[in-house]
């Protein structure tokens, strides 16, 4: 019985390890422009992470949101909007809404509403991404200035070029 213990415990083990690589395989994939390769690993890793650690985790939600930004940045903006809206979800559940990770989701969801030309969606979800930044990092943080830079790109590409 201890060496099927064993047995399981490594498994899950070399499962942790091979999802992190996979994930950051896509990861490199996306950075160099080579979004296939990168579904595919961002894919793998989803699948790895869902039997390893169940849907309401956050490394689930992590692969989820790279895949809706790797959607977002092919134009595939409905598969977009389904994986980072499932991502922000788990996030919230798992984290709350005052965590830099939640954060990121929301500013994530702003520039895929911003792409989309949902101006005022994309407004909304800087603006909340920014308050939580400003909350629990403060604003010299270099996290806070990623909705600060969007919500001065979305009010110029407005012509609203005194708020920007």
């Amino acid at each position: 019985m201890k060496r099927f213990f064993f047995l399981i415990v490594i498994l899950f083990t070399v499962s942790i390890f091979a999802t992190y690589s996979v994930s950051h395989l896509g990861i490199f994939y996306f950075k160099r422009g080579d979004y296939a390769k990168a579904e595919v690993c961002y894919l793998k890793s989803l699948r790895i992470r869902k039997f390893v650690h169940g849907e309401n985790h956050l490394d689930y939600a992590e692969s989820l949101n790279n895949l809706g930004l790797l959607y977002s940045e092919m134009g595939d903006y409905a598969k977009a909007e389904t994986y980072s809206l499932e991502s922000l979800r788990i996030k919230k559940s798992v984290l709350s809404e005052n965590n830099p990770s939640y954060a990121l989701s929301l500013n994530n969801l702003g520039l895929l509403y911003f792409r989309k030309g949902d101006y005022a969606k994309a407004e909304t979800y800087y603006l909340e991404s920014l308050r939580i930044y400003k909350s629990v990092l403060g604003e010299n943080h270099p996290d806070y200035a990623r909705p600060l830079n969007n919500l001065g790109l979305l009010y110029f590409r407005k012509g609203d070029y005194a708020k920007a």
